[in-house]
């Protein structure tokens, strides 16, 4: 016997709806403070020199069809 999952968008719509509704009862957490605290420990972080040397080879293998890839070097 085969059993065959409804995979359609509106089928998939209403999962994700009913998924969503547990939540909304929920109070909204206040993530400033944890925002404040990832901020000041970036903050804390010293500067360090890295050095990588398989650079060269990482570069070579990057895609340049792709300019945001290319920018974040």
């Amino acid at each position: 016997m085969q059993v065959f999952a409804d995979e359609t968008p509106e089928q998939t719509r209403k999962i994700l709806n009913t998924t969503a509704s547990r939540y909304l009862d929920e109070p909204r957490p206040d993530h400033t403070g944890i925002i404040e605290r990832h901020h000041e420990f970036q903050r804390s972080l010293e500067k360090v020199k890295v050095v990588i040397p398989f650079a060269d080879f990482l570069a070579e293998k990057l895609p340049v069809e792709k300019l945001e890839a290319a920018s974040s070097l």
